[in-house]
């Protein structure tokens, strides 16, 4: 019975646990992981306290992953941007997250990334135009950033940063805040662990061979210490 149980167990699970130990873990997402790397991406490109316009910024952070066919996505505004712009990057149900479920492939962007968000960027102008605003900023007055809106991008996939670089830098002639679009990978930002359930099923089929293998021994030595002492009797 314990060796149909570990069997089941080897067949039902340890292929997934096994699979996940050959590729190092698996990626679990973490909203504070995830919002602190913005934080750290938005000082490092627009320089920490480095001017007076260090919070006229945009910073969007897409994250990919190996297959290419899924993306976690955040935009990280600064705090002197209009709160009704700043409003419309938000999650799934706002403008920007509408704008990038519509415009990057949920199936495979491997070649299209550039020209999706660039068209994120595009789509983005139009419609903070639309607010009317007479500036972008709370304080009322022009950006004096000196940072230039660009792509960086931090994968092995083939972006054309002319692509993404002209959509950006056309966004901040529209509308006044620099902005700049990171790409990384959910690796880089959340690491590979094993689940707590790959664990506990490596442990539970180890133990459960164990014990089948202790139980067939002992029942193998009994066996022959049987037959020993039925010999003995015989001959006496």
């Amino acid at each position: 019975i314990i060796l149909m149980l570990a069997g089941l167990l080897v067949f039902s699970s340890l292929g997934t646990a096994f699979s996940h130990v050959a590729n190092g873990g698996v990626i679990s997402y973490d909203a504070r992981t995830f919002e602190a790397y913005a934080d750290q991406q938005y000082a490092a490109e627009f320089g920490k306290g480095g001017s007076d316009a260090y919070e006229d910024n945009l910073l969007i952070v897409f994250l990919t992953n190996e297959e290419a066919d899924g993306y976690y996505c955040i935009a990280w505004v600064g705090d002197n941007v209009q709160t009704n712009i700043n409003l419309m990057f938000g999650n799934q149900n706002t403008v920007f997250g509408r704008a990038v479920t519509a415009c990057v492939k949920s199936d495979y962007y491997g070649y299209s990334l550039d020209s999706n968000l660039a068209a994120v960027m595009d789509v983005m102008s139009v419609e903070i135009q639309k607010l009317g605003l007479k500036s972008s900023f709370k304080d009322g007055t022009a950006s004096t950033s000196t940072v230039q809106s660009h792509l960086t991008n931090k994968t092995g996939l083939s972006m054309t940063a002319d692509t993404v670089n002209d959509s950006l830098e056309r966004f901040t002639e529209e509308t006044g805040i620099p902005a700049v679009i990171v790409v990384d990978t959910m690796e880089n930002v959340f690491g590979k662990n094993l689940p707590m359930s790959t664990i506990l099923t490596l442990i539970l089929a180890a133990v459960l061979v164990g014990v089948a293998i202790y139980l067939i021994v002992r029942s193998i030595r009994k066996r022959k210490q049987g037959q020993a002492g039925g010999k003995e009797k015989i001959n006496l």
